[in-house]
């Protein structure tokens, strides 16, 4: 049952999008609002229960930077490329995957 409610969401949510094309502005401000509610779940909720329930803190130290590091790197290397579409040249235009921003 779960997984149906988690489907229908993600299907109406793609709807939403698809049919009423809300402005930019919009889309960066849910973008902005889901960012911070994941950044606050990894940190409220995630980390603590990850501390807790391991005693190789050093090592979790470790993952967790090394994570960092990988996105920075992959951050770097994509130039922050945030747009759905981008201009390669004056008369090509070239659309980016759907979950790739």
């Amino acid at each position: 049952m779960i997984y149906f409610i988690l489907i229908l969401a993600v299907l109406i949510g793609a709807s939403i999008v698809l049919f009423v094309k809300p402005s930019e502005r919009f889309i960066q401000f849910l973008l902005a609002f889901s960012g911070a509610y994941l950044l606050s779940i990894t940190v409220l909720h995630l980390l603590p229960e990850v501390f807790t329930e391991s005693n190789e803190h050093t090592k979790i130290g470790v993952f967790i930077l090394i994570g960092i590091l990988i996105q920075s790197v992959l951050e770097y290397f994509s130039k922050g490329c945030r747009t759905r579409s981008f201009t390669y040249s004056r008369t090509v235009k070239i659309h980016s995957l759907g979950f790739i921003n």
